[in-house]
Parts: structure tokens; sequence; C-alpha cells
């Protein structure tokens, strides 16, 4: 991974110069010959809803090594492998952001990534969640509010299972 100043780049973010990019991390692993995925319920303060791992890159990292630390920031994991999916969509930028972005900034872009874990048992969910759940496809697509984190469920599942009609 690139080596960055971390309080140099949440500085940054507080000046409102956080690149409008974000990375949403989608963990599984097998159980028997099923597929299991890790959803996050946010806390109240962050929203209340389910979701992937997500956040955004500082502006000296690339995407993958992002996605690495937002894995390991909010659950404590290290991916046996992490793989960057190729679906990702934009949501538009919300008022309450503001703050973090520049002025000119109407949307976020968000890349989606696959990481297979092994070592369930080192899970630590970070404060802006408290719940995790490993939900099949099926129950993870009622779970998650938004159209952009069910389709890149989908299309996570779609890798692992190439002949799948979902």
């Amino acid at each position: 991974m690139k080596k960055f100043n971390k309080e140099i780049e949440e500085q940054k973010e507080k000046n409102g110069e956080r690149v409008p990019i974000q990375v949403s991390v989608y963990c599984f692993r097998k159980v028997e010959n099923n597929i299991l995925f890790l959803l996050l319920n946010r806390t109240p303060e962050y929203g209340r809803f389910w979701q992937g791992i997500t956040g955004a890159p500082f502006q000296s990292e690339d995407l993958l090594d992002a996605a690495k630390r937002e894995l390991h920031e909010e659950t404590n994991l290290i991916a046996d492998w992490i793989k960057e999916m190729s679906y990702r969509y934009s949501f538009p930028m919300r008022p309450e952001w503001d703050k973090f972005y520049r002025s000119d900034v109407v949307e976020i872009w968000e890349h989606v990534f696959l990481a297979h874990i092994i070592d369930v048992d080192r899970i630590i969910v970070s404060k802006e969640h408290d719940e995790m759940k490993w939900v099949s496809l099926e129950v993870g697509l009622n779970m998650l509010k938004w159209d952009g984190n069910k389709e890149a469920l989908k299309s996570c599942y779609k890798y692992l299972n190439p002949t799948s009609e979902n």
C-alpha cells in the first residue's frame, strides 16, 4: 500500500477537499455450498440502513488501497483476496455532505469491490455500525435500501456464479 499521512489527509477532508469517489466493499465467505455476504447496519446518527463497507479514498490513495483500508477500519478484517468489480454507479450529492466536498461536486461515484474472507472470527464492527449479518444474496437484496447497493451485490454474486441468472 502507498504511504500517506493520515492526519494531513483527514485535515484536507475537513477543509472540503474530499475526493468525490467512494469504494464499496462486499465481503463474502462460503459455508458449505452457500455464498454469504457481510452487511453492516449504520447507526441512527449515520442514517440507519444496511450496506456493505463504504468509504472514500484519501487524495493520495488508490482505490484498491482504500478498499483494503476501509475493510480493516470498519470490520478489523483482512481479505484473503480483494478484486474491483466492473460495476460502479453514482449517486447525487446531498446538502449534509457539502462541508466535505468542493462546491462544484454534484455526484459521487462508488467503485465496487469483492473481498473473500476466511478469518471471520476477527470481526470488530466500527462505531458507524451497530449490527452485522452474514446473509445470502436473496436476504441481502431485501435488506439493502439503495438500488446501487443492490446492483453492486448482484454483480459480486454474478462474478462468483457466472452461470447464475441473478
